[in-house]
């Protein structure tokens, strides 16, 4: 198998999958029947050039075609994963061009499909190393979907200028990663300023966007240097921009206007160069004609506006995304690779997703964590059986994870929280913290 043919002579892929459909000849070790099922897989392959975009129901068949319970894929020079998918005892390991293949469950049934197999992976290895696959890394938005292209190419077409960005989209959906990637490929030397506008106090704001000398209010015992300040030569990113009240929008117009900021109790004004990107779930147009957000900062903060699709409009890249959830949890938090079964997968496509992808994250772990190495159901999923169709808002859809994820981590350890927070990677008082604040304080679980 080290020796296999990776291209077998055909560099055409839709000429590859005619010759694997080709009848055989009657007798010889490739005469056992085609599966169908598997052709059709290979088709979608051969069309797409993405190991991730066949469905689990074609992967499966895919697999039990050539005898296998599971596969990974590697890249043998980066080691980047080319594709994984099923689960099983690996069979020792092929090496077939830029590939390393691990075959599970037994060895692969040789012949056609298998080699052509082998030659379309080897194709999805090069695009992805070459930037075909690689073309997120720039840009942190990872997918395939028609949603997902268009926002890299408006990121990458509107980064380079200096223009003003407003970034629109629902909770959870990658706003940050987006005003990111335009700092990213702007070329600005300074550094990427992230402000949630909503998280600060009101009596405060004035002085963290703008600064303050010593003395200007009361415990002000030196002098600070202000966020928009800290982002000169480079980006601040404004989120949550619609929670800033009326006052200060009058304030930060001036200081978009003029290019100077002056400090909380100075009288000396200092010019700094910041590009500004703001970001908002809110409709600020609504808000303009209901009098709570003021209209000339809006044309000043949207020259550009980018909208970040939910992940409900690009669900083709939910299957992508949960392998990167699932490898970034393995490495973060030291979470073993486990497997899904079709029922927890269809669970994941069917569900409406109102906390978009910061949700999706979430659900990858506690299924990981809630298999433990082995087959995540879909009862493990934190919307349960129920979860596909009932909306939920994400304030009830965090606290539910969260409750459920404690409970089943106390439950494991008799209810020893310490032991609790060791699996869970976090400090036995942030434990607690969670505890009160989901009312479990007194519970025994």
């Amino acid at each position: 198998m080290a020796g296999a043919d990776v291209a077998g002579g055909l560099s055409d892929p839709a000429a590859r999958v005619a010759e694997v459909a080709r009848p055989l000849p009657i007798g010889g070790a490739g005469s056992h029947p085609l599966d169908e099922g598997a052709l059709d897989a290979l088709a979608v392959l051969s069309c797409e050039g993405d190991p991730w975009a066949l469905s689990e129901a074609q992967s499966s068949r895919l697999l039990r075609s050539l005898g296998l319970s599971g596969i990974e894929v590697h890249c043998r020079g980066s080691g980047r994963v080319v594709w994984r998918c099923g689960g099983g005892a690996a069979h020792g390991e092929v090496t077939s061009g830029a590939l390393r293949v691990t075959p599970m469950g037994g060895p692969p049934r040789e012949g056609p499909i298998w080699r052509t197999l082998l030659g379309l992976l080897a194709m999805a290895a090069v695009a992805g190393e070459t930037g075909a696959g690689a073309e997120d890394d720039d840009t942190g938005i990872h997918g395939r979907s028609a949603s997902a292209t268009r926002l890299r190419a408006e990121l990458r077409r509107i980064a380079p200028t200096d223009i003003a960005v407003l970034i629109l989209g629902e909770t959870g959906v990658g706003k940050e990663v987006a005003a990111q990637a335009v700092h990213r490929l702007s070329g600005r030397t300074g550094a990427f300023v992230p402000v949630n506008v909503a998280a600060i106090p009101k009596e405060l704001i004035e002085a963290e966007l703008f600064g303050s000398v010593r003395g200007a209010y009361t415990g002000a015992d030196r002098a600070r240097q202000g966020l928009v300040t800290a982002a000169h030569r480079g980006t601040l990113f404004l989120d949550e921009i619609g929670d800033l009240d009326l006052a200060m929008q009058a304030k930060l117009l001036r200081v978009l206007e003029s290019g100077e900021v002056r400090p909380v109790g100075s009288t000396v004004f200092h010019t700094v160069d910041a590009r500004v990107v703001s970001a908002t779930h809110r409709d600020l147009l609504t808000g303009i004609d209901d009098g709570s957000f003021r209209a000339d900062l809006y044309y000043r903060l949207a020259p550009a506006v980018v909208r970040v699709p939910p992940l409900r409009e690009r669900i083709e890249d939910l299957p992508l995304l949960r392998h990167l959830f699932e490898k970034e949890a393995s490495l973060r938090i030291g979470l073993p690779p486990c497997r899904w079964s079709e029922a927890a997968e269809n669970a994941l496509l069917r569900y409406h997703w109102p906390g978009n992808i910061r949700e999706l994250r979430h659900a990858v772990e506690l299924g990981m964590v809630e298999a433990r190495g082995g087959v995540v159901t879909r009862a493990m999923l934190p919307f349960g059986e129920g979860g596909s169709t009932a909306p939920q808002g994400w304030g009830q859809a965090t606290a539910d994870f969260r409750r459920r994820l404690l409970h089943r981590a106390l439950h494991r350890h008799g209810g020893n929280r310490s032991a609790a927070a060791r699996e869970l990677g976090i400090s036995r008082q942030t434990l607690l913290y969670h505890l009160r604040s989901l009312g479990l304080g007194s519970r025994n679980p």
